[in-house]
């Protein structure tokens, strides 16, 4: 069981950064919501959004004490903790 666990969280990571590198945003956020349904503790969903913002992230206005473009890290986030709770509350 854990080679196969770790097979499908890996095809899904290689899966993550293609779509990261080559398609939009929501596609990479699909691929995210994917793999933090059907894997427990899939934290790469937030790798992913941090990679988003250092490689795609456009300045934004923002207060002066969050000077970095941070928007798809908040999103991916808030998006893999509310999937997290929801999970815990059908078990």
């Amino acid at each position: 069981m854990f080679s196969t666990l770790l097979s499908k969280r890996i095809v899904l990571n290689i899966i993550a950064l293609v779509s990261l590198l080559f398609f939009p945003w929501w596609a990479t956020l699909l691929v995210g919501i994917v793999g933090t349904i059907f894997l427990d503790y899939f934290y790469e969903l937030v790798v992913l959004g941090i990679l988003l913002d250092v490689l795609y992230g456009i300045p934004s206005p923002s207060p002066v004490w969050i000077p970095l473009p941070i928007i798809h890290t908040v999103l991916f986030t808030l998006i893999y903790m509310t999937i997290v709770f929801v999970k815990g509350r059908m078990r």
